[in-house]
């Protein structure tokens, strides 16, 4: 049987439960064959895919976010 489990909510919150150091992904895929580039300027992603697709082989596109932020809360209905 599988058992699910859940993390209570201000454990599933902490940054270091999901936090990653710099990985240095694109120098991992290189190191693999692959290419890649590391996308910092929100403005850069869509070139950074466009490039990526073009490219006809493995590809990563690593971007990089702003940890402090979130997404907005969901409204949940009731009372």
């Amino acid at each position: 049987p599988t058992e699910i489990y859940t993390l209570p909510l201000h454990a599933a919150l902490r940054c270091d439960t999901w936090k990653f150091s710099d990985s240095g992904f694109v120098d991992v895929a290189k190191a693999r064959g692959a290419d890649g580039v590391r996308v910092a300027d929100p403005n850069a992603i869509r070139g950074a895919l466009d490039t990526a697709l073009a490219s006809g082989r493995p590809y990563v596109v690593d971007i990089a976010s702003d940890i402090t932020a979130q997404a907005p809360t969901a409204y949940i209905g009731g009372d």
